[in-house]
């Protein structure tokens, strides 16, 4: 259970990572949520929630992981962590250690 539920939470996070570059400093109508506050956009937000989905997991722990890391970790840090890993190199531990928090979190929450 434990490997099931770390390979999934990693696809996440991977899923997360790939689709977060750029995005608004803000909402255009005013509707601001945090994450789109923080740099995310909204259908970044959305794209990273179906690909962690599809990995397997349930979308409540999507949501929840994603919205955690975006608590954590701006847009902009985001845009060169998916640099990085598009470059071949390993994830910073800054990443992993938010990505592992919010895993376990999430993980917590649900039980």
């Amino acid at each position: 259970m434990i490997k099931i539920t770390k390979a999934l939470l990693i696809t996440s996070l991977a899923a997360l990572a790939l689709t977060a570059c750029g995005g608004d400093s803000g909402s255009k109508d005013g509707d601001a949520s945090s994450a789109v506050s923080s740099g995310y956009t909204a259908d970044a937000t959305a794209v990273a929630v179906d690909q962690c989905t599809q990995s397997g997991a349930s979308k409540e722990m999507c949501e929840c992981v994603t919205k955690e890391i975006q608590s954590t970790i701006s847009a902009d840090e985001m845009s060169q962590i998916e640099a990085d890993m598009l470059a071949g190199k390993a994830i910073s531990d800054e990443f992993a250690q938010a990505s592992a928090a919010a895993g376990v979190k999430c993980m917590q929450a649900q039980n």
